[in-house]
């Protein structure tokens, strides 16, 4: 079976980037397209341009042209490439050779080994073309005419000379004389990589006068039945004649056409190209451009033309035209671009073109002494949206954030879609910043109405960062760092917020890329420490247990509050490891103060959500109370309201298990979040710590004192021993006691102190 002829093409962009590729080149390097697209040429190509690199390394030698295209007044980088394996005898070039010529035709090597020979061979020497591959061409030239042969074919290669001469080749019997030329093949890093050697039986030429009239039979028919529009033109630039496939295609007869000017074809905005073009073909020099051409009804074609002069006798005649229709080949090229600058999810332009489009309107304020501003926004909790709805109402999200969003901009805002729930929009020429806060108010609004998702009506909302040229920078990278910056400060704000950029958000992001790489050291460098702060009975005034709270002694910056680090240690996942520390450090805290007789209290340990995320806690608390040989009621697990509640099912399944092993378990910050007492009878725990906020404004608000009252009546209902926290004040004590509080926590009694202190203040032998 006849092998088929395969072709790779990919596209590059003047920053040397692959931005669109066809599945052939897939095929050779065994990637996929999302492998390649997008990606640095280098990753494609070998440095030396030779060979594609395969997904397992190995090279993979090509040959390969390279031409230079506009796609919407961008530069592209087309590369056609075949595989070096392919025999030669398939590609479209030879096949085209061996079914029409009458010649006889080698293809020869820079060592003089012929890899190729026309079936004319068999005709003229009465030898197979096989007999000559990979033999040495000089092995058939007459001894006589071999020094003279080999020098031709060196200057070929070296001087890209083309040759003619009278030669003999050796047939089956005896030598024939041929006329033979020799013409150079220019292939990679503009070297000759072949010659061609085109031989005729120099009788021949005695027959070919005889055949005048039969080739111009066929160049006649060549010209009308050729599929692509073939003309001729006067000097003048005026038709002389049309084939029919130009009639067909454009809707004029002939007579409408003959003796008209060519350019009155050609579209307003490449005229004065066709005429320059016309003038210099007239001076003998081919031109070969892309135009669009007019169909009588008006409509364009966009069409590859080429003119050449026509020359008789030396002189020139006239101009030749050949058009072929590439209407098919820009919507390829509309698609490819479509491709590489837009967000196929969003619809919106991608960061391609947001790093184009920011660079392009940066250098025209810039010659304008305009101003333009760059808006960073992204949704707030987004992950919880695919986490528990899934990634396709993820996605379903992101798109009618796109189209609401985009709905709602003026004209003079660009938005894009960056990547995630991340987008920007570049706002051009603003004169006052409350123009940029309107805009930025217009997005908080439009986060405000519900999106409907999956039959879920979703409320969300989004943080906004925002970074003005020249105000806070003269650099487009720098303008869309710090307005990044500035969206993650509207998050420390506590979300659905925007801020300006300022100076100290750097300094506060530099500050704490610092402390989130000293954070990791810190265990290995035995940096933190636990202190522990006593609960004590209401109503006794004995120590009942203590709550165990991390502190980080740094050798650079002292104490590090833990409201500094943990929220760092949450983002960056290092929670983990410093939760796995707390619960061993508490656990071997306790082994230590049992083995010194002393009568220990139970020891409350926070956990972190993002603890209850892994699910390994559990496995955690029970190795470390098997390894230290402790009774499990020695611990009490405390678990935020807010993180029990938003992670309901993950903190019930570690709570049950808890529960069975024997430890105690608390709810902590009791109404700073859902503030509702329902929810507390699913929990199984034993004891619940009012928030701070109630204890400091117990003396100063009556109804918060009922509500105090209240919480504590439903807890001892539910038989949950009520714990108020942040005690410090006796007033506060006389109240809390009065109105039933079981424990009491805070500096009245004591501040959290480290274990040696804590040790000789409340243990007794």
């Amino acid at each position: 079976m006849e092998k088929r002829y395969h072709t790779g093409t990919f596209l590059v962009n003047k920053d040397s980037v692959v931005v669109s590729v066809n599945p052939y080149i897939c095929h050779l390097t065994n990637k996929l397209e999302s492998d390649i697209i997008l990606q640095p040429f280098e990753k494609l190509f070998c440095s030396d341009e030779d060979s594609l690199l395969h997904a397992t390394g190995k090279h993979i030698p090509v040959f390969f042209e390279k031409s230079r295209i506009i796609i919407a007044e961008e530069e592209f980088l087309l590369y056609i490439v075949w595989n070096e394996d392919l025999e030669i005898e398939n590609h479209p070039i030879y096949r085209t050779i061996t079914d029409h010529t009458n010649d006889m035709i080698s293809i020869i090597d820079s060592s003089t080994r012929i890899f190729f020979s026309s079936p004319s061979h068999q005709t003229y020497l009465d030898q197979s073309p096989s007999l000559f591959d990979k033999k040495s061409f000089l092995e058939f030239i007459h001894e006589d005419d071999h020094p003279v042969i080999a020098h031709i074919i060196n200057g070929v290669f070296e001087k890209n000379e083309k040759h003619t001469i009278n030669f003999r080749i050796k047939g089956s019997g005896d030598y024939i004389v041929v006329k033979g030329s020799f013409n150079p093949v220019i292939g990679k890093n503009n070297e000759v990589q072949y010659v061609v050697i085109v031989m005729r039986d120099i009788h021949i030429q005695n027959r070919d006068v005889e055949n005048v009239v039969e080739r111009e039979q066929r160049f006649k028919s060549l010209f009308d039945q050729n599929p692509d529009f073939v003309f001729s033109l006067d000097l003048d630039f005026c038709f002389t004649d049309i084939n029919d496939a130009m009639l067909d295609a454009t809707g004029f007869t002939r007579n409408e056409i003959m003796d008209r000017p060519f350019s009155t074809l050609i579209t307003p905005d490449y005229f004065s190209k066709t005429v320059v073009s016309l003038l210099e073909v007239k001076n003998g020099i081919r031109k070969t451009y892309d135009t669009v051409m007019i169909k009588k009804q008006g409509n364009p074609i966009f069409v590859s033309l080429s003119l050449f002069p026509i020359f008789v006798h030396n002189k020139l005649v006239g101009i030749h035209g050949i058009a072929k229709d590439i209407s098919k080949k820009k919507e390829y090229e509309k698609r490819i671009y479509q491709l590489a600058y837009t967000d196929t999810l969003t619809n919106l332009p991608n960061r391609a073109k947001f790093q184009k489009e920011i660079i392009n309107i940066y250098r025209k304020v810039k010659e304008e002494n305009k101003k333009f501003a760059l808006l960073f926004f992204d949704i707030d909790n987004f992950k919880d949206v695919n986490d528990s709805l899934g990634h396709f109402a993820g996605d379903t999200l992101l798109k009618s954030t796109a189209t609401r969003i985009k709905s709602l901009l003026p004209n003079h805002c660009h938005l894009f879609r960056m990547s995630g729930d991340e987008f920007t929009v570049i706002i051009e020429k603003f004169h006052r910043k409350n123009e940029l806060t309107e805009i930025a108010k217009i997005i908080l609004e439009g986060f405000k109405m519900t999106f409907e998702v999956e039959e879920h009506e979703i409320l969300i909302s989004s943080s906004i960062g925002i970074a003005t040229y020249p105000e806070d920078t003269n650099n487009t990278d720098d303008l869309v760092r710090y307005a990044d910056s500035a969206m993650y400060f509207s998050k420390q704000r506590g979300k659905n917020f925007y801020s300006f950029f300022n100076e100290t958000m750097i300094k506060k992001q530099s500050e704490q890329f610092h402390l989130n790489g000293s954070l990791r050291k810190a265990i290995d460098n035995d940096e933190f420490r636990l202190h522990y702060q006593p609960i004590i009975d209401a109503h006794t005034g004995t120590v009942t247990s203590a709550e165990a709270l991390i502190r980080w002694y740094s050798p650079e910056q002292g104490i590090i509050s833990p409201g500094i680090f943990i929220p760092l240690a949450e983002v960056s996942g290092f929670i983990h490891s410093l939760g796995t520390w707390v619960i061993q450090e508490a656990c071997r805290q306790l082994k230590e103060w049992i083995s010194k007789g002393y009568q220990v209290v139970p020891i409350s340990i926070n956990v972190s959500g993002k603890q209850f995320d892994r699910q390994d806690v559990y496995r955690t608390i029970q190795r470390n109370l098997k390894k230290f040989g402790l009774d499990p009621k020695l611990l009490i697990i405390e678990v935020t309201e807010t993180v029990a509640m938003k992670k309901k099912q993950n903190v019930l399944n570690v709570l049950d298990k808890l529960k069975a092993l024997g430890c105690g378990l608390a709810i902590d910050d009791f109404g700073s979040g859902y503030s509702s007492l329902s929810y507390l009878k699913d929990f199984p725990v034993n004891r619940l710590k009012m928030d701070k906020s109630f204890t400091d404004s117990i003396l100063t608000d009556d109804k918060m004192k009922q509500v105090v009252q209240i919480i504590i009546d439903l807890g001892h209902v539910l038989d949950l021993e009520v714990i108020a926290e942040g005690v410090e004040t006796e007033d506060e004590l006389k109240i809390l006691k009065s109105i039933g509080t079981d424990g009491i926590q805070g500096f009245f009694f004591s501040k959290p102190l480290p274990s040696e202190e804590f040790e000789t203040t409340y243990f007794k032998k």
